[in-house]
């Protein structure tokens, strides 16, 4: 009870006095609008870097949630100001969707559809939605969805494609990316809180299926990161955060929308957070993967140790087996000593004076994994000691 309460205490604090405070006085771009898209290790920003729809799309779901769940001081303010960025400069009213990349005053550099980056737009837009209550956001999510589902969705083989171009035509590259229906799975299941229907939840539990059939690879033990169209594996690599957070997202989803077997998944979430814990787990740190070729990658990124986190609390609430406590009682430690900047805000890209490059923002790197972590480890906690 004691550790529980120390670690609660320490990421509510965590969150209070050093993330808000960072994204409110240093993320922001006053000049243009919307959010800065680059601050390295210093704390200086590169007041000429683009900005993402990926990277905006993660603020406002961060700060949209943040808001909804506390009410947190600042954070409507924040969620305000990326989405009226996000609508005003990312929006494409010709053809519908939203440019992937942006310059630094708003005018478009790649006005292509990925469908990442729409997923991830529509998460922000359904978390909007639940602290704003206006209907005209939820008409923008109901088209959205059924956007991607007419455009992006393999009528033959089944599973989504990833690039298109700015009306829409499929890339020639025809692949289906592990990353893409991860986001979708999440999108879908936070538009489903705001507009539950039968069609979203078909939705939901046709992308479940697919990632456990279709990209987990029983060999491995985890997901292959990229597939052709007619699902053959292209990608070898393995991302023990994909892994991690897969599991989670996915029991978390699955429960919510009254998936079927799910005795059966549960079992089989639990052996991919075993596999992370076998495998991946080394001295209290979790390393980035392995390599094409097999060798282990020894990076350690600040989003692993997070996914990480949350994965083997949800595994020691499944499971009730202590070691997981353990984990996440060590990995806390080590993101506290080494990515975390108390002094300035925020977290780094890899631990403290391993990278010279060691960016605290840029086009993929934002206040989601670190909002969302704070929050999520919280409800567990909570959940633990009730």
């Amino acid at each position: 009870m004691e550790e529980t309460e120390r670690l609660y205490r320490e990421i509510a604090t965590h969150l209070k006095k050093n993330l808000i405070p960072f994204w409110y006085h240093t993320g922001r771009d006053h000049k243009n609008g919307g959010f800065l898209g680059a601050i390295n290790h210093k704390n200086s920003p590169n007041l000429k870097a683009p900005k993402g729809l990926i990277h905006h799309s993660r603020i406002l779901y961060a700060f949209a949630r943040l808001y909804q769940e506390q009410k947190a001081d600042k954070c409507q303010e924040l969620a305000h100001c990326a989405f009226n960025f996000i609508n005003q400069y990312m929006l494409d009213i010709q053809n519908q969707g939203f440019f992937w990349l942006v310059d630094h005053s708003g005018q478009p550099l790649i006005k292509d559809k990925y469908c990442e980056g729409q997923a991830k737009v529509l998460l922000a837009l359904a978390a909007y939605y639940s602290i704003e209550g206006n209907n005209q956001i939820l008409e923008q999510c109901s088209h959205l969805y059924q956007r991607l589902e007419n455009k992006t969705f393999d009528q033959k083989y089944g599973g989504y494609f990833s690039f298109f171009s700015q009306d829409w035509q499929l890339k020639k590259e025809r692949v289906k990316l592990f990353n893409t229906h991860l986001h979708l799975l999440e999108a879908y299941g936070e538009l489903f809180k705001i507009y539950p229907n039968e069609e979203l939840k078909k939705s939901i539990h046709c992308l479940i299926t697919l990632i456990k059939e279709r990209f987990y690879d029983h060999k491995s033990g985890a997901f292959s990161e990229k597939m052709t169209e007619s699902w053959q594996s292209l990608s070898q690599e393995i991302w023990y955060g994909h892994t991690i957070e897969t599991a989670w997202l996915i029991y978390h989803l699955a429960s919510d929308t009254s998936y079927p077997h799910i005795e059966e998944l549960k079992a089989w979430i639990l052996q991919l957070l075993e596999n992370v814990y076998q495998f991946g787990y080394k001295a209290g740190k979790i390393v980035h993967g392995k390599t094409a070729e097999g060798a282990i990658n020894t990076q350690y990124i600040w989003w692993v140790q997070i996914e990480s986190m949350i994965g083997f609390l949800t595994a020691f609430q499944l499971s009730k087996d202590n070691k997981y406590w353990e984990a996440v009682l060590s990995l806390w430690n080590f993101i506290k000593t080494s990515f975390i900047d108390n002094e300035s805000g925020e977290w780094f890209w890899f631990p403290k004076g391993q990278k010279i490059d060691n960016q605290k923002v840029n086009e993929w790197k934002s206040c989601y994994h670190t909002i969302r972590f704070c929050l999520e480890i919280m409800k567990r906690l909570r959940k633990k000691n009730g």
